[in-house]
């Protein structure tokens, strides 16, 4: 007689026939049409994060800059200089350099005799002494960045639109135009003027106290100090982009606040 399974047995073996495990077809389809429709929609929101980390990382490295610019002058009892040079991202730099959007430089030098090596003048700009300067630190290269010169903050909170308002449009370090008082400037590589790759025209300078000076205020001091920060793609502004950064840095004590929208 043929051996049987016992009835529980055959009902559970009649079930897993009738019921395969896995997906359809259908079910499969369904699945990553859903995939592809999440995926479409995510890609606005990943461009808005790299967008945002790259604005961030910008401000975070020329943050450092200012912060190592300014403890050099006052561990070393000298004065030391911060120059922003903007150039386009989609070139190589290039000797002489050449002007343009989307890479930022910057270069520290330092007196090399502790003293501040120029004179404030009516007649721009004034060129410190090449021969009288150190280079503090290789160059630092900020990718995919613009210097931008923003609209005054309201000056009633601490958020971007609201950030403190600066004395004169002066105090700034962004945008292409350089104020007609702008002073002092320095070359890179220092002590070779007739040959430099760049020359520093927006500066932040940094006293043996700490004080720090913009370039464009021909030596008066000003409470506030800005670096505006615009992300960029390539050489191309994203000019809608809510991702702003604004850096205050005091020009007493030379506090640092980052406002970002």
């Amino acid at each position: 007689m043929p051996l049987s399974l016992p009835f529980r047995a055959q009902g559970a073996a009649r079930l897993r026939l009738e019921d395969p495990s896995g997906f359809s077809l259908t079910e499969l389809l369904v699945v990553i049409a859903a995939t592809a429709t999440l995926a479409i929609l995510a890609v606005p929101n990943l461009a808005s994060l790299q967008i945002s980390g790259s604005t961030n990382l910008a401000a975070d490295e020329i943050t450092q800059a200012m912060q190592v610019a300014r403890a050099y002058a006052i561990s070393h009892d000298t004065y030391t200089w911060l120059g922003f040079y903007e150039e386009d991202a989609t070139m190589p730099s290039a000797n002489p350099a050449q002007q343009g959007v989307g890479r930022v430089i910057l270069s520290i030098v330092a007196s090399n005799d502790g003293t501040a090596l120029y004179s404030a003048s009516s007649t721009p700009p004034i060129s410190i002494p090449p021969t009288s300067l150190v280079q503090v630190s290789p160059l630092i290269r900020v990718q995919n960045i613009h210097l931008e010169s923003f609209s005054n903050g309201t000056g009633t909170g601490i958020t971007f639109d609201t950030r403190p308002a600066l004395s004169s449009p002066n105090a700034q370090i962004g945008g292409s135009a350089v104020p007609n008082n702008a002073y002092p400037s320095f070359q890179y590589p220092v002590g070779q003027a007739s040959s430099a790759q760049y020359v520093f025209n927006q500066v932040l300078q940094f006293s043996p106290r700490g004080e720090t000076l913009a370039s464009g205020m021909a030596g008066a001091m000003t409470p506030l100090i800005e670096v505006g920060l615009q992300p960029t793609h390539g050489n191309v502004l994203y000019a809608t982009s809510p991702n702003l950064v604004a850096l205050q840095i005091s020009g007493i004590s030379g506090s640092i606040i980052s406002y970002r929208r």
